[in-house]
């Protein structure tokens, strides 16, 4: 495995790491990127595990019958019981994270306690960073095809 921004023809090695530098101006396009996802909802989370072991303990007849998941089966497997609980630990984090001004007048983020961590919050991060950078060269692309356009399938000039 090699960094992204590297040759690809290096021989039998997959481009697939990126190198990060975790500077003020790298911390800010992250966290817009993520308050961006958040508030266009396009990023979804699960719902609490409080609330799906609540789903789980309701009887047949106690559930809403407009429910379109199914979660009528009693029993989950211990991955999916993970993937909430680690929900309920990363939602737990981003509400520990706030901005704070340092003397030179620059927004960091962080946590109020050096107890906190923000670990599942900063790879959420840096992941939708780089789906917001994916985003904007795709933008840029379809604006750079001078003219061409693509609609169902065929190009239009």
């Amino acid at each position: 495995m090699i960094l992204d921004t590297l040759d690809k023809n290096v021989g039998n090695v997959l481009p697939i790491i990126r190198g990060v530098r975790a500077d003020n101006k790298f911390n800010a396009r992250m966290a817009t990127a993520t308050r961006m996802f958040l508030e266009n909802k396009s990023l979804y989370l699960p719902i609490p595990s409080s609330g799906m072991r609540r789903e789980h303990e309701l009887d047949d007849d106690e559930k809403p019958k407009s429910s379109s998941r199914s979660l009528a089966k009693k029993g989950m497997a211990m991955e999916e019981t993970a993937v909430f609980i680690e929900t309920d630990a990363l939602q737990y984090e981003m509400g520990n994270i706030i901005p704070q001004f340092t003397v030179s007048g620059n927004i960091t983020y962080n946590t109020p306690s050096t107890l906190l961590h923000k670990d599942r919050y900063t790879a959420m991060a840096m992941a939708l960073e780089m789906v917001y950078e994916y985003e904007e060269l795709n933008k840029d692309a379809m604006h750079d095809q001078n003219g061409e356009f693509c609609i169902g399938g065929s190009y239009l000039m």
